[in-house]
């Protein structure tokens, strides 16, 4: 049967009886003829709106029954394409009056149409008309907000994934089939394990990198693209290891330096790095493309976003610190502006993830919490001092007092920094003890803390402009709470003693306030549990030298707490340390001034014999020898069976020889001429 077609400008009731006329005569090589001249008629709107009611339905069927036949399936999706969109009234009008009708969007999921329009598009991915008008309409139904989201839920679907990579793969310089491919990758739901894995089978990281490189002045693609690729980074380690294979690092770089300016650029790439920073290969990757570099001069163009900051921290860790093969090498490296950079960072935002990676890395930078580099860590505490960093560190400890993460890494940081003295001045005059203080009272029972509290308090008041200036009540308490809390722990038993000893340096009033708070008896309780602690034993007994000299109130707590048996044991089990005979000497001098039941004491315990021992084993020690001449002279005041018993030990004989080996000093000469002068009393 011929059909004689009128002219498409003729009454457009014609579109009925041509629709009837195919749904009566199904025969496929007048309906290829038939649907390339209605191609034309369906631009106009009128006939649109009357072939939106009966037409779909037969076109869908039409693409169903002949799904292998490229020309019946090319005009059928431009047809459709044209309903859909060719007018001159805005796309979600159109589409309303076309696509949102109920009855309508009903046939096309009852038909299964968008799986027929991606079913011709995989049968036929070379022909470019069918790729550009399918993705084209696919992409106008998936912008209606269909409640359902029944079209975007099935480009989701893993097999919708592989057309959309392969057509953009196949044609890679078409812009508007990469376009509908960006767009519909975007819907892709990455979370989803299935679709990630077909992602990696079907090389579309390649395909994204490809696209990116070839339109790289579009800005929408790049957009696009890297949204992508944050997706995708964001999930399995897997996805990672694709992206140095790719070269997608390099594209990202290119991609942020293009758009240098745009924040909401650089905060996407920089997503991406950070989610693919941890893995070694791209961290070389990175460092090669000299990436630090480049995120050096990104942050600081927009030194007001925090997010920028904080990843950029993150990803500095990881690149330059997370391997520990290299950290030593990059800790070498690193120059004063990356230094002082983070610290102006840290310095500006006041925010607590920002803080908290920051530390991280000023903790590196710094030398950590190894004893034996001392001097390493001195110098680069120093540094972080001279680049303005106490400052924000005592900001940060005031403003998340009830973190502990921070506190402790203050903490740690403060420490090395002030392990060189002059760095306590500007610590001093930002109140840092008071951030210390609140730091140990907040966390009581954290062991690390109150470590590093005790170790930096020891180290902060051994400057006498910061030990001398007020009574240190407060500080004292916080030192014999952590002592007692975690009696069992050397570290807080050494620091702690060490910090009091310090505090008491030449004040009375702190000395006897250590008193007044049972410190005495932590200290002795420390020492004996720890006595065969080399180091406990000497901040021990230096603490007790200087408090014996605050009042006969301490001397007499000391020996009713059994100090005078604890110095003098702790002498006798390091008989070789020079430190604790001097101190030892020292404090068994000064205890026994005016008091005969010290004196006695030592006797009875065998003092004198240890201190004999000293002298013997340190003839050529000035100070031991001096000291030790000193208190003979208070053991032997106004007590004749002391006198006795050091002459029967040879004690007259070493003051004699001390005197003739150091004749020069005339202090010494004094000293052990009083000595000599004592013993031979009756």
């Amino acid at each position: 049967m011929k059909m004689k077609m009128k002219n498409e400008n003729q009454d457009p009731n014609l579109l009925y009886d041509i629709l009837d006329w195919m749904k009566k005569f199904q025969i496929i090589k007048l309906f290829e003829k038939r649907m390339f001249c209605f191609r034309k008629i369906f631009t106009k709107i009128e006939n649109q709106n009357q072939i939106q009611q009966n037409g779909t339905e037969l076109i869908i069927q039409l693409m169903k029954k002949y799904q292998k036949n490229e020309n019946l399936q090319q005009y059928s999706i431009s047809i459709l394409d044209n309903i859909s969109m060719n007018s001159k009234h805005s796309n979600q009008l159109l589409l309303k009056n076309c696509i949102n009708n109920e009855e309508n969007k009903k046939k096309i999921e009852d038909l299964k149409g968008i799986d027929l329009i991606i079913q011709s598009m995989n049968n036929f991915p070379n022909n470019k008309i069918i790729q550009e008008k399918g993705w084209k309409f696919l992409l106008n139904l998936s912008n209606i907000n269909f409640e359902n989201k029944k079209i975007t839920k099935q480009i989701k679907k893993p097999q919708g994934i592989q057309p959309i990579i392969f057509i953009m793969s196949n044609f890679p310089k078409n812009e508007k089939i990469q376009d509908y491919g960006f767009f519909f990758l975007n819907q892709i739901a990455f979370d989803n394990e299935e679709n990630q894995i077909k992602f990696r089978q079907f090389k579309g990281i390649q395909t994204i990198i490809n696209s990116m490189n070839n339109f790289s002045q579009r800005k929408d693609f790049q957009e696009k693209g890297l949204n992508i690729l944050i997706n995708f980074s964001n999930n399995q380690f897997e996805n990672q290891t694709q992206f140095k294979e790719s070269k997608v690092i390099k594209t990202i770089f290119e991609t942020l330096k293009n758009f240098l300016k745009d924040e909401n650029f650089q905060e996407k790439g920089f997503q991406i790095l950070l989610n693919i920073s941890n893995n070694k290969e791209n961290q070389k990757e990175i460092k090669q493309l000299n990436g630090i570099e480049f995120i050096l001069q990104s942050i600081q163009n927009f030194p007001q976003n925090p997010n920028l900051q904080q990843k950029f921290f993150i990803i500095l860790w990881n690149v330059s610190f997370n391997n520990k093969n290299d950290k030593e090498k990059q800790l070498t490296n690193w120059k004063s502006q990356r230094i002082e950079i983070i610290i102006q960072i840290l310095n500006k935002f006041l925010k607590e993830e920002i803080i908290e990676q920051g530390f991280i890395i000023l903790e590196t930078l710094s030398g950590g919490f190894k004893k034996k580099q001392f001097e390493k860590r001195k110098k680069k505490g120093t540094k972080i001092a001279n680049l303005k960093g106490i400052e924000p560190i005592i900001k940060a400890m005031n403003k998340f007092p009830k973190n502990q993460f921070i506190q402790e890494k203050s903490l740690l940081l403060l420490i090395n920094i002030n392990l060189d003295p002059k760095n306590g001045d500007e610590m001093h005059e930002l109140k840092g003890n008071e951030r210390i203080l609140k730091a140990m009272n907040n966390f009581p029972n954290e062991e690390s803390i109150q470590e590093k509290g005790c170790w930096i308090l020891q180290i902060f008041f051994y400057d006498p402009k910061t030990r001398n200036e007020t009574k240190k009540k407060k500080e004292i308490e916080t030192i014999l709470k952590a002592m007692n809390n975690f009696k069992d722990n050397r570290i807080i038993q050494y620091y702690g003693i060490g910090a009091l000893m310090v505090i008491v340096l030449g004040s009375k009033e702190n000395q006897n306030e250590i008193r007044k708070l049972n410190g005495i008896e932590t200290i002795i309780k420390a020492m004996n549990k720890f006595k065969d602690n080399r180091d406990i034993q000497k901040n021990g007994i230096g603490a007790l030298m200087h408090i014996i000299l605050g009042s006969k109130e301490n001397r007499n707590e000391i020996r009713k707490l059994n100090g005078i048996e604890t110095i003098i044991k702790a002498m006798n089990n390091f008989k070789d340390n020079i430190i604790i005979q001097d101190y030892g000497c020292i404090s068994l001098g000064n205890i026994v001034r005016k008091s005969k039941e010290n004196q006695n004491e030592i006797r009875k315990l065998n003092g004198i014999e240890t201190i004999i021992k000293a002298m013997n084993k340190f003839k050529d020690n000035k100070d031991i020898q001096k000291d030790c001449c000193a208190t003979f002279i208070n053991l032997c005041d106004e007590n004749r069976d002391n006198r006795t018993k050091i002459k029967n030990l040879g004690g007259f004989q070493l003051v004699q020889q001390a005197l003739n080996k150091f004749s020069q000093d005339g202090n010494f000469q004094k000293i052990a001429q009083e000595a000599l002068d004592e013993l031979q009393l009756q």
